[in-house]
């Protein structure tokens, strides 16, 4: 202000000094309140995109910045961090309750109960034959294949890319050839989807192929113990 004092300058220079002032920002103050556990993705997946109640998978969803955690219940979701619970009605405005806020650090947080296996819901085999195109939509942050039976227009919901393994060989090889479209913005959650594509076209993995990973055998595993306890539990009844 060259050596002026505030009250000397004109009303037009304290406008203009007024805007250095505050930065102006879009991050939500509490968005980030640990940076550093967020962004550990041995601890974490990022920061919510949004979430909601998936009736194919018949489960409530969290799409996150590097993945999608699903919830049995909707009561499971607060078993979140507190942060990620107030989360919740910024990205998508719904009524739920938020969590009391208790004062935690990195080595009391808990993890959240998820679902263990990740539900795939019934896939479309044959839309490839129709084809049209398929867009990750930045408004329900999902990619949207768009294809066409005789004279309608018919439309599949992707909200997890992890949900394209459970289509048909030829349905995933034109996913592979004919690349997702998006907004120059969304480029690192669309593609997501597309880098599940190339992997499920260049491994062979499809509805089709009794593929082998560990995923598969975490879902074994979990299915033997579910089964377990069931006996465990009749038998007990029995006895008792």
């Amino acid at each position: 202000m060259n050596n002026k004092s505030f009250s000397e300058i004109s009303k037009d220079e304290q406008r203009e000094e007024h805007k250095k002032w505050f930065r102006k920002t879009t991050e939500r103050k509490f968005k980030r309140p640990l940076k550093y556990y967020k962004r550990d993705r041995e601890v974490s997946v990022g920061d919510i995109i949004s979430w909601r109640y998936l009736p194919q998978v018949n489960a409530y969803a969290i799409r996150r910045e590097f993945d999608v955690e699903y919830f049995a219940y909707i009561q499971y979701i607060m078993s979140l961090p507190w942060w990620d619970v107030e989360e919740l009605p910024k990205v998508r405005t719904l009524p739920y309750p938020v969590r009391e806020r208790i004062e935690e650090t990195i080595l009391q947080i808990k993890k959240p109960s998820v679902l263990k296996n990740i539900p795939l819901p019934k896939m479309e085999q044959d839309f490839h034959k129709g084809f049209l195109c398929w867009v990750y939509s930045c408004m329900s942050t999902e990619a949207v294949i768009t294809y066409k039976v005789e004279n309608e227009i018919r439309y599949i919901h992707l909200y997890d890319p992890k949900w394209i393994v459970n289509c048909s060989a030829k349905n995933i090889e034109c996913l592979f050839i004919k690349k997702i479209s998006y907004k120059a913005e969304e480029k690192d959650q669309a593609l997501q989807f597309q880098k599940v594509a190339t992997i499920c076209f260049q491994k062979g993995i499809n509805s089709e192929n009794a593929w082998s990973s560990k995923w598969r055998k975490i879902e074994k595993d979990e299915a033997l113990k579910a089964e377990k306890g069931e006996r465990n539990v009749k038998s007990f009844e029995v006895n008792g």
